[in-house]
């Protein structure tokens, strides 16, 4: 029995060491004078770690059966093996540790299991994994027996090593503070974060007291006649391939034709890295709180809206989607904010091709035509919005399309791309097109690169802006974030509204902020800076030159960059949690 007191953490933190290895390797290189960093909390965060799941195998070896012992030994070798296997995932599609994103999941286990199913074929993994663990629970020995007051001493050092346990920011880099982490500390920091509360992620930075005021906008260079708009929100449609400019007249054909009929925008930013954050800062014009996105916090309703200020001048607003309605909150949240109509998977004909997470591009567009078909028969202006999902994992498109069998991020956006096309060539013969303004932008890029402590060189989006005859080809190369589409469509179209969108308009030439979030940390793009908060209370500074960013060192409280970083983002928590 007592060789389980050794030989269980062994396994442990060979696993953990074993992963954090894997992971050094794969960055391209390490600096020397952060190795020593990396590892010291790379081994203080395994400790914590086995802390923690010892605490599950303590309470199981209470029981004087030693059946039961090993059923709890069993469980958690599983949870051991899940975690890791997780990780490895977790870091090659985000390059970083078990975050929030775990609990965001568990909340939806349908749906993801569903994805899982298709993406990773688990009916097939299921017995050879419980083989696995079966053979390791075996040679692990048999769990002892333990006292309660031996249990109560694992448990109160468990207690005392989460609660003194972080993930400091290392060398100002993003991937070596997650080098030096794991997902256990990851998912604990996580669980004990109150987004509530301002001072729970930035102690000791004070939230400011000034009242909201809008960043100005100079009057747009663009107006529009027009009567109706479509707004296409594509998944992940943004990355190398479209920065790429030989990559993309390669891969994204009907994309780079379109770019030459309207305003091409070459250097919008996206506020962070999933599609809510997108949805957060496309729909409402809102910065991107630390954590969660506002779209699925309570009190979503009281943020800015597109849809309503389109309503509240006599717009029929619809927002037409075929995938999950209850993923992420979306449908409660669209109806929320203004949408009068929403669509779902459930409003496509049985047999419609679907992947877990949706109906097909094309299929979405076709609905879409037929909306506006119907919807334009009466007078009504109409705001429709729509979200692809055929660009996302698993990466599954039509059989008959062009390198449908790859299932790669490539071929799906190869296949982005032409449903795009064809839904531009069909609504060209309908006749709204003349009188409507199309906008197409991506709600984040596919995956996350860089190394500031926000990812903000991955953050870069397209987006176009189409309305034929009205709108001439033009590349607007000023900086912008999407948080500013709301006030460019209004101002396009000479729209009052009381909504209090927080971006200046992208049609005014000349550079705005850029507000964005990552794994708590907040930060602005402004001008040559990048300016960070970081979760713990510390502000970190990047230089910016073109697109890209150098460390500049921890900076002060007291400077104009950090205090304008406090007054944006504790306004912002103020519209969800008003004192």
């Amino acid at each position: 029995m007592t060789a389980f007191i050794w030989r269980f953490p062994l396994f442990f933190l060979g696993l953990l060491l074993a992963i954090r290895a894997f992971t050094a390797f794969s960055l391209d290189s390490v600096p020397a004078a952060a190795w020593i960093h990396v590892w010291i909390n790379g081994v203080l965060a395994d400790a914590v770690a086995l802390l923690m799941v010892s605490c599950l195998l303590a309470l199981g070896c209470l029981s004087s059966r030693p059946w039961f012992r090993w059923v709890v030994s069993g469980v958690v070798i599983a949870v051991v093996l899940i975690v890791a296997i997780a990780e490895v995932f977790f870091w090659f599609e985000f390059q970083a540790r078990l975050d929030r994103l775990v609990f965001h999941y568990l909340a939806y286990p349908v749906e993801v299991l569903v994805f899982l199913e298709e993406q990773f074929y688990l009916k097939w993994i299921l017995i050879p994994f419980a083989l696995i663990v079966v053979l390791l629970a075996r040679l692990l020995a048999e769990p002892p027996e333990l006292s309660l007051r031996s249990v109560a001493v694992v448990w109160l050092g468990a207690g005392i090593a989460a609660w003194l346990s972080g993930q400091p920011v290392i060398e100002q880099s993003r991937l070596l503070t997650q080098l030096a982490s794991n997902g256990y500390v990851g998912i604990l920091t996580a669980a004990r974060v109150n987004e509530t509360r301002w001072n729970g992620l930035f102690p000791g930075v004070t939230p400011a007291r000034e009242a909201f005021k809008a960043e100005p906008s100079l009057p747009p260079m663009v107006s529009v006649d027009a009567k109706h708009v479509v707004l296409i929100i594509e998944e992940s449609f943004a990355g190398k391939t479209w920065e790429d400019p030989k990559e993309r007249a390669l891969h994204l054909p009907a994309f780079s034709a379109l770019a030459g009929e309207g305003l091409r925008f070459d250097n919008v930013y996206a506020a962070g890295t999933r599609t809510t954050r997108g949805m957060e800062s496309i729909l409402n014009g809102f910065v991107p709180l630390p954590g969660i996105s506002a779209t699925e916090r309570k009190g979503f309703e009281r943020l800015p809206s597109l849809p309503r200020a389109f309503r509240d001048h006599g717009f029929k607003t619809v927002f037409a989607y075929g995938g999950w309605p209850g993923f992420s909150n979306f449908t409660p949240y669209w109806q929320g904010i203004g949408f009068e109509k929403t669509t779902s998977r459930y409003d496509f004909p049985e047999g419609t091709f679907e992947t877990s997470w949706g109906v097909s591009d094309r299929d979405l567009f076709a609905h879409v035509l037929g909306l506006m078909d119907e919807l334009t028969l009466a007078a009504q202006p109409i705001f429709l919005s729509t979200l692809t999902v055929s660009n996302h994992r698993p990466f599954v498109v039509p059989s008959g399309e062009a390198n449908a069998e790859q299932r790669s991020l490539q071929a799906a956006m190869r296949y982005a791309d032409s449903a795009l096309g064809w839904f531009f060539a069909e609504a060209r013969k309908r006749n709204w097109f003349d009188d409507t303004v199309f906008v197409v932008i991506a709600d984040h890029a596919p995956r996350i690169y860089g190394d500031s402590l926000i990812p903000v060189e991955s953050y870069r989006i397209p987006m176009l802006l189409i309305s034929s005859p009205e709108v001439q080809p033009a590349v607007i190369t000023e900086r912008g974030s999407s948080t500013g589409i709301a006030t460019t469509l209004l101002s396009l179209f000479h729209l009052p509204t009381k909504e209090q969108f927080w971006a200046p308009s992208l049609l005014d030439g000349q550079d705005g902020p850029v507000w964005i979030e990552h794994d708590y940390h907040v930060g602005e793009l402004l001008n040559d800076r990048l300016t960070i908060l970081a979760r713990g209370g510390r502000f970190y500074q990047w230089t910016v030159a073109g697109h890209q960013f150098t460390p500049a060192g921890e900076i002060a409280a007291d400077t104009l960059e950090s205090r304008r970083i406090v007054e944006r983002f504790s306004q912002a928590h103020e519209v969800l949690y008003p004192r």
